[in-house]
């Protein structure tokens, strides 16, 4: 039999490799090794009137009777942490489950106690999930301890968050004994990737509980292409595309299109698409019919889809050019008669804009303006002239024209 000296004895633990021994008279704590009764370290000083011990494994729990308080000391770290019970009872009693602690005392009549091993630490479902971004949210008890709090995710499921990607809780400390709600905003993930989370705590005793672990799936990008307008006539176009949401629920599509190159659509005209959106992992056909264009002009165009999350992609430029159309300027004759002046008007069929009149041969004293209108610098004699030129309208169409006069 061995006799191992302890000021003040009370309490007394074992593991079966080490005993611990608490010490009423210094209010400290003793450990030993077991085999040899040698004492290991220096005594930790807990609270006052130490009694009770147990050892769950992971720490060490001393009843203070005196303070009626409870001193958590983490077996890893040995640094003391002390717990003020919600009730006034003086604790005598302690035992530890490995999640729960539970102390009793009998001066106000018989009491217990339960107290919380380490923080109570939730995980909760994440929220404003978008193709890059995501919030993660959990909420934590500190049960009255100081705290830190974050969260990890990771593209596989994490244990106890080895090898994930950290990120600092919001608030990054807690030390309340309520449950306060934590988030953390990530960026940078990847478009249509299922991701694993987890939220984390350690007390400032150094003891680390994790929530569970769950999951969220990134918005994806649509695949979104521009293909070649059809259908297209002097005033009007088809424009095409086709759009594979990749999964997304509700991806919405236009057209874009303008008389210069468009960069993401910006400055172009929007038209919406037929559908006017897509879903599903399949490839969707989409067209959009335009009208009221000008002949014989270049128009640029792409197609753009904004999913669920708010992302826009865009579809390569393409092009097209409207049908020029001809103008056909009405011939005529106009009887010169002794006199110093004259005119005549020239008009035009199937042109949209302005004619431009142009004499190629006739009389040299015969002018014709841009206006259409026929005049002479000077007196003609009676007869006829003949008279003939040409028109260019403002959409490139040409045509002839002839009169006498």
């Amino acid at each position: 039999m061995r006799t191992i000296t302890v000021a003040g004895a009370y309490g007394v633990a074992s593991d079966g490799t080490h005993f611990w021994a608490t010490s009423q008279t210094n209010n400290q704590l003793f450990e030993f090794n077991e085999a040899t009764g040698v004492q290991i370290g220096s005594a930790i000083t807990v609270g006052s009137g130490p009694q009770a011990i147990a050892d769950d494994g992971t720490n060490i729990w001393v009843a203070n009777t005196g303070a009626g308080t409870v001193t958590e000391i983490p077996i890893a770290t040995l640094t003391p942490v002390t717990l003020t019970l919600a009730t006034s009872e003086a604790p005598r009693f302690i035992v530890s489950t490995g999640t729960q602690v539970w102390t009793a005392g009998f001066d106000a009549g018989f009491e217990l106690s339960e107290i919380s091993s380490g923080p109570v630490t939730v995980t909760s479902a994440a929220t404003s999930i978008g193709t890059t971004t995501a919030t993660l949210n959990g909420s934590v008890n500190a049960n009255g301890i100081s705290t830190t709090v974050s969260f990890c995710y990771a593209t596989s499921s994490p244990t106890n968050c080895s090898g994930a990607t950290t990120a600092s809780g919001s608030p990054s400390s807690t030390s309340g004994s309520t449950a306060t709600s934590e988030t953390a905003s990530i960026t940078g993930l990847s478009a249509g990737t299922t991701y694993y989370y987890q939220e984390k705590t350690v007390n400032s005793a150094g003891t680390a509980t994790y929530g569970s672990v769950l999951s969220f799936t990134t918005a994806a990008t649509p695949t979104t292409t521009t293909n070649a307008a059809s259908s297209v006539t002097a005033s009007g176009a088809v424009l095409n595309g086709s759009v594979n949401a990749n999964s997304d629920p509700s991806t919405a599509v236009t057209f874009c299109y303008a008389t210069t190159s468009p960069t993401n659509c910006s400055g172009a005209t929007s038209v919406s698409a037929s559908p006017s959106t897509a879903s599903g992992s399949s490839s969707t056909s989409e067209s959009a019919t335009l009208t009221g264009l000008k002949a014989g002009t270049t128009y640029y165009f792409q197609i753009k889809t904004v999913n669920s999350a708010g992302t826009a992609t865009y579809g390569s430029v393409l092009s097209f050019t409207t049908t020029a159309i001809a103008s056909t300027p009405t011939t005529g004759s106009v009887a010169v008669a002794s006199s110093s002046s004259y005119s005549a008007t020239l008009s035009s069929t199937g042109n949209t804009g302005a004619v431009t009149y142009t004499k190629t041969s006739g009389s040299s004293s015969v002018l014709v303006s841009t206006a259409g209108a026929i005049t002479t610098t000077g007196t003609l004699a009676v007869g006829s002239y003949a008279v003939n030129g040409s028109s260019t309208d403002t959409n490139g169409g040409v045509g002839t024209w002839s009169f006498t006069l």
